[in-house]
């Protein structure tokens, strides 16, 4: 069809060749397919993809790409992988063949940007060593080759990381040294050897960061000299210095090894920041939004910062790395790299409000929703800032559905302008989006968060969750198969480097070497992140209908004779029952054996610590259990003591794991942690199920709205519950005024002096580096910088930002305050009634 008159319907003759290629190579006539590919290339030479299938076809390498869903991304085969066995010389023969074709492409590309025929010889040299043909010294120089002539480029880091998977430590060692000799030969061009020095130092943050390779401060000092001489070559009027040798300092990305050279550390973020000043004159004549030369300058500043931070647990080094980011900020105001440290930074500081401001400001557009949300969103859902959340769970919401409605039309519209790959394009981003994991999230936590906005009134919540069928359509949109054929779309490399996943922050945790440890891959935190989702999706859409089940086991209780209900009841508690189990399921327990935990931590006999990263599971399924077992119906469920345990065992549950949450919760003053997210899900979720059986046990609350029986005597609770409902009602309502007496404490603690005091810059510890930008800035010369420059330097206030960071804090306290008051009310209003 494609060679005949059917074939000329494919306007765009590069899309009817790689058609054409993959099924002539499909159908085992490499020869043909090997043509055909070679005049794609001849046409596109930056068609990395089809590179690679040219080359599996001249090698007979069919597994690289053959019965492969279109459009899948190509993975290099392991070193492992079985590969069809060639004779060497045949090998030699295609091989021979497949470099001379590359050679022709290189010869004639176009311009320093045509990338493909150049990183070509490094493929080759790796089929080689796939083949056991290689040579190590060669594919070394092939890879600085390539740095010689692209080490300038932002891409170059990107292109060749899959490649250094393939050295071993020693080869590491021996490209790094090869990589600094090539960058004393080459020129002293301001903004090229600066793009160059600053991948080279990329690559030292690779090679040590990913593949647990230790690097000698004399590695940094190196890339720092020459730093030094490109400033001052390409702006004379810099005076020349040279940074002091760092004798046999231990230093990798992400820590060093000894507390003996934190003042060395703080050298080099100092001279970090002192480099990122004296080149700004280069980008004077830049637009602002150009991209400024050096601008990466501050995040290596800043990340050391972060390093010194989590070693020494001086507050001081953390805000100094804020301070350092929002005056790169304010010099141009574009720079995301910046904006999604700040974020992070923000979150574990407390400040989540002012972190979201800096997230509403990144440039946002179609699948940047769908990649770049894993920034912001499992913050936002474990935070007290309900109306925020809701506005992010909407744009995404909304992005995704009018995608999802109209890739349909986009589809056809591609179609009839025989834009045929493109509709392909269309069709996978669709089937990506559609099976996506952050969609199903969001789609649960949007009715999710209306649960929780309603909780305090009982008719108003009950109206939601029948709008809902009772929750029962999320057991549906979240069920087994669903789960298994999830996407995770996150793009996890932009995140800062503490904190690879939503799920990991090493701040939170005590300091460790991770260049040396086997932990610390990207991989390995993205596989664990993405188990955690499902099981997280899994838990979440059993809420809603579990929510629902105990309101109306709840008020069903109230009938000490069920009557004509006792059927409808009785389903009711089966079917709560089984849910209950399938809960317990997911946390790894049978639903006796959670029992049992449940009853030894209200006894006392175990703590609530017990529950680990789950805390907020288990005290949901204390208020479900109870509410389920307010029927009194033995079902053989027993305590540690041979009978049913207490149906109040929700309320000391609760009040065991929020004040415990509330002691281990430091201040955000100094820093958030990881227990103030917990505490906030334990009142706006956990306490905010119970409040709604509560509130269905009071003789008032009947679901359907009328207060009393036809026989004109109001619902009222079984006496031997009566005494364990005013229990519960009264602990609660300790339990509360407990936090919002802390919360109030808190507000009234976060202050400037604090910051400040933490930043006072003495001899030696926090401060130096936003010391030296002070004494930078007041001697700045406006005629050098240009206007605008100057001006943003002028404009940097330390002081408003740290204004910025109070308000941050004291609002998503004043938020948690104002949710605790209001169930507060609703608990007074209960103890009242009762």
């Amino acid at each position: 069809m494609l060679s005949g008159k059917l074939g000329s319907l494919l306007t765009i003759e590069v899309d009817r060749l790689r058609l054409e290629g993959r099924l002539l190579a499909q159908s085992g006539d490499h020869t043909a397919a090997i043509s055909t590919f070679q005049k794609i290339l001849h046409s596109r030479p930056d068609d990395w993809e089809c590179f690679l299938q040219y080359l599996s076809c001249v090698l007979d390498d069919d597994k690289s790409w053959c019965f492969e869903p279109a459009g899948k991304q190509i993975v290099f085969p392991a070193l492992t992988d079985n590969l069809l066995p060639i004779p060497d010389d045949v090998f030699d023969s295609r091989i021979t063949y497949a470099l001379a074709f590359v050679k022709k492409l290189q010869v004639a590309g176009r311009g320093e940007t045509v990338r493909g025929p150049f990183l070509a010889d490094i493929e080759i040299e790796r089929r080689k060593r796939l083949h056991q043909k290689g040579d190590s010294e060669k594919f070394l120089n092939v890879i600085v080759q390539y740095f010689c002539r692209y080490g300038h480029l932002s891409c170059f880091c990107s292109d060749v990381e899959a490649y250094l998977e393939l050295l071993n430590h020693e080869e590491k060692n021996n490209l790094v040294e090869k990589l600094k000799q090539n960058s004393k030969s080459q020129p002293l061009e301001s903004v090229k050897s600066l793009g160059r020095l600053m991948n080279l130092q990329k690559m030292l943050d690779m090679i040590g960061k990913n593949y647990g390779l230790t690097m000698t401060g004399v590695h940094l000092f190196f890339v720092l000299n020459w730093l030094c001489r490109i400033i001052y070559y390409g702006i004379p009027i810099f005076s020349f210095f040279v940074f002091g040798c760092i004798h046999h300092m231990q230093l990798v990305v992400v820590g060093v090894t000894d507390d003996i050279f934190s003042p060395e550390l703080e050298g080099v973020a100092m001279e970090l920041v002192d480099m990122y000043c004296k080149s700004l004159p280069l980008s004077r004549d830049l637009d602002v939004q150009e991209s400024m030369h050096g601008e990466e300058l501050l995040t290596m500043a800043s990340n050391i910062l972060v390093q010194l931070f989590w070693r020494s647990q001086k507050h001081g080094y953390i805000l100094e790395a804020v301070m350092v980011l929002e005056l790169g900020l304010t010099v141009r105001r574009y720079v995301s790299q910046y904006k999604l440290s700040l974020l992070h930074l923000y979150t574990y500081l407390g400040a989540l409000p002012v972190a979201y401001d800096w997230y509403k400001t990144l440039d946002i557009k179609n699948i940047l929703f769908e990649t770049v949300l894993h920034q912001i969103l499992p913050q936002m859902l474990l935070s007290p800032l309900w109306v925020d959340l809701s506005d992010i769970l909407n744009d995404y919401l909304k992005f995704m559905d009018d995608h999802l409605r109209e890739s349909a039309d986009l589809t056809f519209l591609a179609y009839r302008h025989r834009n045929y790959s493109k509709g392909i394009e269309f069709v996978q981003f669709k089937e990506l989006l559609q099976h996506s994991n952050q969609y199903l999230i969001a789609q649960l936590e949007s009715s999710i968060l209306q649960l929780k906005d309603k909780a305090d009134r009982l008719q108003e919540e009950v109206s939601v969750l029948e709008d809902m069928n009772g929750g029962a359509q999320f057991l549906e949109l979240a069920s087994e198969t669903v789960c298994k054929a999830l996407t995770f779309n996150e793009d996890m490399r932009t995140r800062p480097w503490w904190t690879p996943t939503p799920k990991k922050n090493y701040l939170l945790g005590p300091f460790e070497d991770l260049a040396c440890s086997s932990r610390f891959t990207l991989q390995e935190c993205k596989r664990d992140w993405d188990l955690s989702a499902q099981n997280a999706i899994r838990k979440r859409s059993l809420l809603p209908r579990l929510i629902y089940l105990s309101v109306r086991c709840a008020s069903a209780a109230l009938k000490v004779n069920a009557g004509a209900n006792g059927s409808v009841s009785e389903s009711i508690f089966l079917e709560l029952q089984s849910l209950l189990e399938r809960f317990v399921h997911i946390l790894g327990f049978s639903l006796n054996d959670a029992l049992h935990v449940m009853v030894e931590v209200s006894q006392g006999r175990k703590s609530v610590e017990d529950f680990g990263s789950d805390m907020m599971d288990w005290a949901n399924f204390a208020v479900f259990y109870n509410a389920w077992s307010l029927n009194g119906i033995d079902r053989g469920l027993q305590g540690l003591d041979g009978s049913r345990p207490a149906w109040n065992m929700a309320a000391a549950v609760l009040e065991k794991c929020i004040l415990q949450k509330l002691r281990t919760t430091r201040p955000l003053v100094c820093c958030s942690g990881g227990d103030f997210p917990v505490l906030v899900n334990l009142i706006t979720e956990s306490l905010a199920w119970h409040g709604l059986v509560l509130q269905s046990c009071a003789p008032s609350s009947v679901l359907g709205g009328k207060k009393k029986k036809k026989s004109g005597t109001a619902d009222q609770p079984s006496p031997s519950s009566s005494q364990a409902i005013r229990e519960s009602v009264h602990s609660m309502c300790e339990t509360l005024e407990v936090v919002t007496k802390w919360l109030r404490e808190q507000i009234s603690q976060v202050n400037v002096e604090s910051v400040e005091l933490s930043l006072s810059g003495q001899d030696n510890g926090p401060g130096q580096a936003l010391h030296a930008l002070r004494n930078y800035i007041s001697s700045a010369d406006e005629v050098e910088l240009g206007d605008r420059i100057f001006h943003a330097l002028k404009a940097w206030s330390p002081a408003e930002v740290t204004r910025k960071m109070s308000d941050g804090q004291c609002k998503i306290l004043s938020e948690l305050l104002h949710i605790c008051t209001s169930k507060l009310k609703v608990f007074m209003a209960l103890k009242q009634q009762l």
